[in-house]
């Protein structure tokens, strides 16, 4: 769970420079592609770390959190962009969502 934070914190920093990335999907670029591919594998299996810890319910699709991640962090970068948050504030309704939903 703890990886899961760490990283949040880490990536939502990189919206602006990275926030272009949401608005390219299906991009015919390999690099890009390769780049994004590399990634998912990454939170994939960061994703079930997080089963094997029960953090996240075996029961959900690895497939359905990974996407869920990705969009969490498109996302904070949104809310950072807009200032409706800051970079440090937004790890933290990330890090919720993601873990406990919006209850």
């Amino acid at each position: 769970m703890d990886r899961l934070g760490r990283m949040l914190r880490s990536v939502i920093p990189l919206g602006d420079r990275y926030a272009f990335l949401l608005r390219l999907e299906g991009s015919q670029d390999e690099s890009l592609q390769k780049g994004h591919k590399t990634q998912l594998e990454w939170v994939r299996s960061l994703i079930g770390q997080l089963k094997a810890e029960r953090a996240i319910a075996e029961d959900v699709p690895t497939s359905w959190a990974v996407t869920q991640v990705d969009q969490v962090i498109g996302t904070a970068w949104t809310a950072v962009s807009t200032g409706e948050l800051s970079t440090d504030e937004a790890a933290g309704p990330a890090l919720r969502t993601l873990l406990r939903g919006l209850g």
